[in-house]
């Protein structure tokens, strides 16, 4: 699987390369309306490539840390991942069609993916039993920016 990831991350930064070397050389001979669309169209894309980039990141840290993840955290991390997958094929379809009520329901369910991080996160602050629970919070936490400036 994480290699499938890998395999589609990169064909993300062709696309997006790609689409920003087209749009650069035409942007500026069509008019105002063509021009906002080819804009959202690079906007969509760097969004896009970005989801690619921290998916990946994602499942790199989330490999490193197997079997050392609470089942709890694991059932509540493939809840997410799974919620995250409709998000994503619902926010391709919405921009297709041009259909705003679609996305509008694909912002509402981010807070459902932030509902699952916290609950994960809170569940290792209140922490009871005294558990050790860092490999979770490794992966709910996991900064690409910050350790590329390692």
């Amino acid at each position: 699987m994480l290699n499938s990831l890998r395999q589609r991350e990169r064909e993300l930064d062709a696309l997006d390369m790609e689409i920003d070397s087209a749009v650069t050389s035409v942007i500026t001979e069509v008019e105002p309306p063509a021009a906002r669309e080819l804009l959202a169209c690079m906007k969509f894309m760097i969004s896009l490539e970005r989801i690619g980039d921290l998916l990946l990141s994602f499942a790199n840290s989330a490999q490193a840390a197997a079997g050392r993840i609470d089942p709890e955290d694991t059932r509540d991390l493939t809840r997410m991942a799974t919620l995250l997958e409709k998000m994503l094929t619902d926010v391709g379809d919405a921009f297709s069609n041009r259909d705003v009520s679609k996305a509008v329901e694909v912002l509402r369910a981010d807070s459902e993916v932030d509902r699952f991080r916290n609950l994960i996160f809170l569940r290792h602050i209140e922490n009871p039993e005294n558990l050790p629970h860092q490999a979770s919070l490794q992966i709910i936490f996991y900064d690409p920016v910050s350790r590329a400036r390692r």
